[in-house]
């Protein structure tokens, strides 16, 4: 699965250079909800004990992580659009892809083929409300709520942006500039490219259901099937396994042909809730003493009932 989604996935092409490792979660709650009336998607994310990996005794350079951690808490405390991947391995700012996008802009001349289009959804991901809080284990957590909308227009936009970027990753490898992604094949790339040129959605709701079509070849389906089967990547990889075992658990068909992986993720009408497990070590509180030292405002959970809702 990973080959596959590296090849084609939203964060690959969307938000390219804008992830940095320097805040984990130990539980991570989002909730999906889609309004076809309004034409809009609710995103609600919830993180609960939020921390950075720092060893017992800190270097120099675990003091700058550190650094780093709470500087990136105090821009989601002001309300930049800068959230935390599902599986809790990066952090990635809307608002910084969009300035230095907005950057590589020179008239009308655009370095990168894929900016134009990604300046054009930016402006669709709506901040509607966020708060860092502690709850009364005294852990860091966060809760932010987004509003996609026009979803439509995001949605034909998103898998336009996808379908753009397998195109120009086969035409870099074409042209010896680039490697193929991570243990994807060639036949797998050939699907994804001819999927990418008949612009055919990558994903959609169809009559309120999520639907997610990832091409991908037989041999990257039996790579994915070991991956998700595979004890050592819930040691290695605990918040990715549990995104995995969650979206498949929401998932009302799974089914491969010689065309790829297809997914009808939750039950139609109804919102998505994916409750993600990362590490549950005893909590180091340092990032939390960090951001209180800082004089970030922290909330307290039980003040944000409305807010971080029936998690």
């Amino acid at each position: 699965m990973r080959s596959a989604l590296s090849s084609i996935g939203l964060a690959a092409c969307f938000f390219v250079g804008g992830c940095q490792r320097t805040v984990e979660f130990e539980r991570q709650t989002i909730t999906i909800r889609h309004d076809p009336e309004a034409d809009t998607v609710d995103v609600r994310l919830v993180h609960r004990g939020v921390f950075t990996p720092l060893p017992a005794a800190m270097t120099e350079d675990d003091q700058e992580l550190l650094n780093d951690a709470v500087a990136a808490i105090e821009r989601i405390a002001s309300g930049m659009r800068e959230f935390m991947t599902a599986d809790g391995s990066a952090l990635i700012s809307i608002d910084e892809m969009a300035a230095k996008d907005a950057e590589e802009v020179d008239g009308t001349s655009i370095a990168d083929p894929l900016c134009a289009l990604r300046l054009e959804i930016y402006p669709l991901v709506h901040l509607i409300d966020h708060a860092a809080f502690v709850d009364d284990e005294l852990r860091l957590g966060f809760v932010q709520h987004f509003e996609i909308r026009p979803w439509s227009e995001f949605e034909r936009r998103t898998n336009e942006l996808i379908g753009r970027a397998v195109i120009t990753h086969d035409e870099a490898i074409r042209a010896g500039t680039s490697q193929r992604s991570g243990s994807s094949d060639v036949e797998g790339d050939a699907l994804r490219v001819a999927k990418a040129r008949a612009g055919t959605p990558w994903f959609a709701i169809r009559d309120g259901q999520w639907q997610l079509d990832l091409a991908m070849s037989h041999a990257e389906y039996a790579d994915w099937v070991r991956l998700v089967l595979d004890p050592h990547v819930a040691v290695a990889s605990p918040g990715f396994a549990s995104l995995v075992t969650e979206v498949l658990a929401s998932s009302r068909r799974v089914a491969h042909d010689d065309e790829g992986l297809e997914l009808d993720v939750g039950v139609a009408g109804e919102p998505i809730r994916l409750n993600i497990q990362n590490r549950m070590n005893e909590y180091d509180h340092r990032l939390c003493e960090a951001v209180r030292a800082h004089g970030i405002e922290l909330r307290n959970a039980a003040e944000l009932a409305d807010l971080l809702g029936d998690e």
